[in-house]
């Protein structure tokens, strides 16, 4: 298992940062990871127990879980399905206030490759991606604030 964690301090609120980050309809505005979502079972926003597939711009789809949704300090999910090549995959979203005014965004994720060989070979290659991925998820995260929403 690994744990790959990244965090950026931020100029705006935690609710800010929470809302914006958990609101689907304007992921995709900001994030340079997933191409869309899916909610299932008739839910239209995140919550505990809610199911989200996320559908990758690399063409890889996951569906996941909300296992906690305490605004504005924690979002997390677990992985329900995903690729062949993920055994297990839970992350979180923590945001801290600074008492700057900033809020620290510290994203952790829990991931296990596949069974057997392939999976001892694949880890190095799946903790190199998801670390890549969640630093240009920060920065285009940053960056979007910076635009959008600091000093509003």
């Amino acid at each position: 298992m690994s744990l790959i964690e990244h965090a950026e301090s931020l100029p705006a609120s935690a609710q800010v940062l929470f809302d914006l980050t958990q609101d689907y309809t304007r992921r995709t505005e900001w994030d340079p990871f997933p191409e869309s979502y899916d909610f299932h079972d008739g839910a239209t926003h995140a919550e505990v127990g809610v199911h989200v597939t996320v559908h990758a711009r690399n063409g890889f789809r996951m569906r996941v879980k909300y296992v906690s949704f305490d605004r504005p300090r924690i979002a997390a999910i677990k992985m329900v399905t995903g690729p062949w090549f993920i055994r297990s995959f839970a992350g979180a979203w923590h945001f801290s206030p600074q008492p700057d005014e900033s809020t620290r965004v510290t994203f952790k994720y829990n991931i296990v490759a596949g069974p057997g060989i392939a999976g001892k070979l694949l880890q190095p290659l799946i903790d190199r991606s998801f670390s890549r991925h969640t630093k240009q998820r920060l920065s285009a995260l940053k960056s979007y604030v910076e635009r959008h929403v600091a000093g509003k």
